[in-house]
């Protein structure tokens, strides 16, 4: 039987990458689909996989302006062939249940989120785009004969937005990776995210430099320069780190700061999962991940009064790092693979081999 699997584009590391390896794991002999793919910036892919990319692949500057090209992301991945698999997994937060697939064939769609650059901009143009747009994208979110999604928060928006009933799969975190330390340190505040203005770093920088305590950054983007201007001398922006370093880094923080809304939020869990809590915006799929007080503090508003206020209750209180463990094994990269690969077994390979 041959495995087809979709992800919109590859050219960096992140949340959503890491799920995509999650799955390569459970159908290490799949074919790999994507609009973009540059491969000095993935080498994190396994070696030998087998990567097809659509015609966008070669227009000018493809790979460093990828917006410019968004209009065309629908037909791009309709122009893709599939005739060759017997199941399609589309892993996609933009046009992944546009491909064309077999009509004997399995096709499911596990959404990260409806298309960003239609559903959640806020520039005039796309909003325009957005209703042009919007009857031909539902007749498409109809061509996937199963659903999933990463989060309550996402399957909310599919409902919206495509009047979808999709069910919820959690991605994992490797647990057995981001371990506790018996004695942290736990003498400075975290953040790990892309450096790009709607994870809302600048606010985790003004409030941490207003009361003065450590913070350190990890993740690179656009937003580097200007967030550079306004780190002082305990705010340390470290770049990417690698994987031991990272592991330190959560294990020895006081907490975890994640000032954005996130569709899931892998980080949070990956800090809990080193005993570590969590100071987050109450908002998207992290509302499902940290209890709140018990395993860090949600704050109402991304502003700086109300981290502010976060921070200096945080101060006052103490979270059991057993408490922030156990919370994070319920998301542990196992029981992800075991729940997925469970539904395609249920769902599809019954089909493609009767």
């Amino acid at each position: 039987m041959k495995i087809a699997i979709y992800y919109d584009w590859l050219i960096q590391w992140g949340g959503a990458e890491r799920l995509l390896l999650d799955i390569l794991k459970i159908y290490p002999r799949s074919d790999l689909f994507t609009l973009f793919y540059h491969p000095r910036t993935t080498t994190w892919l396994p070696p030998n996989i087998s990567v097809t990319t659509s015609f966008l692949q070669n227009f000018p500057q493809a790979l460093e302006n990828l917006p410019i090209y968004s209009p065309l992301y629908p037909l791009a991945a309709s122009s893709l062939n599939f005739d060759r698999h017997h199941l399609i997994i589309s892993l996609s937060g933009y046009v992944g249940h546009w491909l064309k697939t077999p009509p004997n064939s399995s096709y499911v769609c596990y959404y990260l989120n409806p298309n960003r650059y239609l559903y959640q901009s806020r520039r005039l143009s796309n909003r325009v785009l957005k209703y042009l747009f919007l009857p031909l994208d539902r007749i498409a979110s109809r061509r996937p004969q199963h659903h999933l999604c990463i989060s309550q928060t996402v399957q909310a928006r599919l409902a919206k937005t495509y009047h979808l009933k999709a069910q919820v799969i959690y991605p994992g975190v490797d647990t057995q990776l981001f371990t506790p330390v018996s004695q942290p340190r736990a003498d400075y505040l975290l953040l790990v995210s892309r450096l790009v203005p709607h994870k809302n770093i600048d606010l985790a920088i003004l409030a941490c430099r207003y009361l003065h305590l450590p913070l350190k950054i990890v993740g690179t983007g656009r937003s580097l320069s200007s967030l550079r201007s306004l780190c002082t001398g305990s705010i340390q922006l470290l770049g990417q780190v690698d994987h031991p370093s990272l592991l330190r880094l959560y294990q020895n923080c006081q907490a975890l700061i994640c000032p954005q809304p996130e569709d899931f939020g892998l980080t949070p869990l990956e800090a809990m999962a080193c005993g570590r809590p969590v100071i987050a915006l109450n908002s998207g799929g992290i509302t499902e991940t940290v209890v709140n007080g018990q395993t860090g503090l949600l704050f109402p508003k991304a502003s700086v009064s109300s981290l502010l206020s976060a921070l200096k209750r945080f101060r006052k209180q103490r979270f059991s790092p057993a408490n922030c463990r156990r919370q994070a094994l319920n998301f542990s990269t196992k029981t992800f693979m075991l729940n997925f690969d469970n539904f395609i077994r249920q769902k599809c390979l019954s089909k493609t081999t009767t």
